[in-house]
């Protein structure tokens, strides 16, 4: 009996979901609205409430700083936890950026990593 050397074949759709439209709020939904579209493009709806509820505060789509949460402040936000644990709780898989360890300026690297991730 001989075995097939032919490789198993996978295909995509791409889902033609439209632009999110943000919450009014006084600082915005954007963090929120880009995890639901993530959500969204993965087969799984997150309102944005449930994002920053998770969050426990306003979801910013980078590293957060004291100076962030100062600032955010008198806008109704403040507050919240890592990005990264809230995209963990809910069950997403991603790369970060290492903004810690990238030589100065970012631009260049972070560009050739955006580019990896994409063709992933």
């Amino acid at each position: 009996m001989s075995r097939s050397n032919s490789k198993q074949r996978t295909s995509s759709v791409r889902l033609d979901i439209p632009p999110r439209k943000q919450w009014p709020h006084g600082h915005g939904y954007c963090g929120e609205t880009v995890v639901q579209a993530f959500g969204l493009y993965n087969g799984a709806w997150i309102s944005q409430q449930i994002v920053r509820d998770v969050n426990k505060g306003e979801y910013l789509i980078h590293h957060v700083t004291p100076e962030d949460d100062q600032q955010r402040r008198p806008y109704g936000g403040g507050g919240g936890g890592d990005p990264l644990t809230t995209l963990t709780t809910l069950k997403f898989s991603y790369i970060a950026w290492d903004y810690q360890n990238a030589c100065q300026p970012q631009f260049p690297a972070y560009c050739c990593w955006i580019k990896q991730c994409l063709l992933q």
